[in-house]
């Protein structure tokens, strides 16, 4: 399940997952092609469910669709370090993004995938 925040002034979509385990490909489908800038990171969390900074171990690799091409294609940065989570940035008029976690340690029990598309 994927849910999606609208902030009312068709400039900002929020896209984020459902929160999954940590070998759970995630991908989402079905967004504007109108909006091109990307902003897109993971969150991570531990047996108590507490936001994680960082784990010991592990990556997200990260591709997506654009409309022209209706292929998945990495963006210029494709992976995310679990040890030092960063929010990865592109333009393009991304349909679809698919996230795939790379031996994430154990004390990452579930995350999720949150995108932010924006016209500007």
């Amino acid at each position: 399940m994927t849910a999606y925040t609208d902030h009312g002034d068709s400039e900002l979509l929020d896209v984020i997952s459902a929160e999954v385990d940590n070998t759970t490909t995630v991908t989402m489908e079905g967004f504007t092609r109108a909006m091109a800038h990307n902003f897109l990171g993971v969150q991570m969390f531990d047996t108590n469910g507490d936001l994680m900074v960082d784990a010991d171990a592990g990556s997200f690799a990260v591709t997506f669709k654009t409309y022209n091409t209706q292929q998945w294609e990495a963006p210029p940065d494709a992976s995310i370090d679990s040890e030092a989570p960063t929010t990865l940035a592109w333009n393009g008029n991304v349909v679809a993004v698919k996230v795939v976690p790379t031996t994430l340690h154990a004390t990452v029990v579930t995350w999720k995938v949150v995108l932010t598309k924006s016209r500007s």
